[in-house]
């Protein structure tokens, strides 16, 4: 079983989530045994991004074992199309899904995977910078 939860940034004890983060633990099921289970991160990870209209998106994988299965990408694929190219995405990872998700998305995303979920949200927090202070 696969469990989900959010977190977002506060700032003078209000909610300001310029940063939000998804983390996912448990298992996900081989190939396409989890098929469902890609589905149902995806809507959470595009439900995270609709409740908070964060500038940058963390998703926490380091808890969530993961060895194979092509499905995964519509988690990246939704989160781009709803988000668009302004909204930045950082994953943290593990030993238990790295290999698995370096392999799944190619060469295209190695930076912006993570060890450290202080790392992640540094970097993230350095996306929001930089985007508002973008022309």
């Amino acid at each position: 079983d696969l469990q989900i939860s959010y977190c977002a940034a506060t700032r003078d004890g209000q909610i300001a989530p310029d940063v939000v983060g998804v983390k996912i633990c448990g298992a996900y099921p081989e190939g396409s045994l989890g098929n469902g289970h890609a589905h149902w991160i995806s809507r959470k990870v595009v439900e995270a991004y609709l409740a908070f209209d964060p500038v940058a998106t963390v998703i926490d994988f380091r808890g969530m074992s993961y060895t194979w299965g092509n499905t995964l990408l519509k988690v990246f694929e939704d989160y781009q199309q709803i988000a668009g190219d302004a909204p930045h995405l950082r994953l943290v990872v593990s030993h238990l899904c790295e290999p698995a998700l370096r392999s799944l998305l190619g060469e295209s995303r190695f930076d912006y995977l993570h060890h450290s979920l202080t790392d992640a949200f540094e970097a993230a927090q350095r996306d929001v910078r930089e985007w508002l202070d973008s022309p």
